[in-house]
């Protein structure tokens, strides 16, 4: 399955590229029986009318312009989402708040809450850009109890790998991202505490995918929310595999920003604990590693009136936020020598 967008320039591969990842925390955008009206105007109420045929609400649209200012500022190139709420959701959000500046790239994925991982790349770039999903290949799994099963069961990513790979007029292969979303730590069946078998196994793929690419000798961006700490200190265990057996490097670790700095996500016990995390990455293959501008490369926070909003401190606080996600940012730019 492809989908193409062709042009008929060059991609200037010294020119700086910026590629940001960013979960978008439930982004549904339903918009059944619009009139054109001003979407400024439009009341919270309303607003939510127009999602009134589906089973899921729109984002507030106080988050939405929050998550557009975000996006405005940060002037991506190329836009990496999770939790989209499909092609539809997609497309509105471009269209109505975006000001239609992107081609929309999403494939359906194995996701039981309708959140797909999404692209968004500037019109205006001059790719051809073709599109693969990775969620129908089987998982190497197998839980406890369903290795006395006679018929193993079949288990898929709970999303999806979503490969774009970025060509020139002549059809030269120029570029390869991987985008992803990672199984989160919910365990409601009970059968896998804090999700860590299947997401060991969800990288397991991810790793056998981008091996598969790798001797293509171009860039290559794994990217996404890995819903767990695969930074190369303290790795968790089911994240491994990226260091044992690939020579990806995270790019938050070719430039100087503190643990805090890389933050993307906090944790909010009921007790009033917080914990800092960084969940969301962009790797790149060690070979390109100095295309990484370092000093350009960051996680975004969102402000008001050009002022940073604290980090929250709690669930109320961190709900105001556009997204319970912040954004990495990643200027790439191939070096001169």
């Amino acid at each position: 399955m492809s989908n193409e967008t062709p042009t008929s320039l060059i991609f200037p591969l010294s020119v700086p590229l910026t590629v940001a990842q960013f979960n978008v925390e439930n982004l549904f955008v339903y918009m059944e029986r619009y009139d054109g009206e001003n979407l400024e105007s439009l009341t919270e109420r309303t607003w939510q009318k127009l999602s009134a045929r589906s089973q899921t609400r729109n984002k507030p649209l106080k988050k939405l312009w929050g998550l557009e200012a975000a996006i405005s500022e940060i002037n991506p190139d190329i836009l990496l989402l999770n939790e989209v709420g499909g092609r539809e959701s997609l497309n509105n959000f471009n269209h109505f708040f975006l000001e239609n500046r992107f081609n929309g790239f999403l494939h359906r994925g194995n996701s039981l809450r309708g959140i797909e991982v999404a692209a968004l790349v500037k019109k205006e770039l001059p790719f051809h850009i073709s599109v693969r999903s990775h969620a129908h290949k089987p998982l190497q799994l197998l839980y406890e109890h369903e290795k006395v099963l006679p018929k193993a069961p079949r288990h898929l990513h709970s999303r999806d790998i979503l490969e774009l790979r970025f060509h020139n007029s002549q059809n030269d292969l120029l570029l390869i991202i991987l985008l992803t979303h990672l199984k989160s730590k919910l365990d409601p069946d009970r059968i896998d505490p804090f999700g860590s078998l299947r997401r060991e196994a969800e990288v397991r793929l991810l790793v056998d995918v981008y091996n598969s690419l790798s001797a293509n000798n171009i860039p290559i961006l794994v990217v996404g929310d890995f819903n767990g700490h695969a930074g190369s200190l303290e790795t968790e265990h089911e994240f491994l595999p990226i260091y044992e057996h690939t020579d990806l490097v995270d790019c938050m670790d070719l430039t100087p920003k503190s643990p805090s700095e890389r933050m993307t996500h906090t944790q909010i016990y009921p007790s009033g604990q917080v914990r800092e995390l960084q969940i969301d990455y962009l790797f790149i293959n060690r070979p390109f590693k100095n295309w990484v501008v370092a000093d350009q490369t960051y996680v975004y926070r969102y402000k008001i009136d050009d002022v940073e909003i604290p980090i929250p401190k709690n669930l109320e606080q961190r709900m105001q936020l556009p997204s319970d996600h912040y954004p990495v940012v990643l200027r790439l730019k191939k070096p001169h020598f």
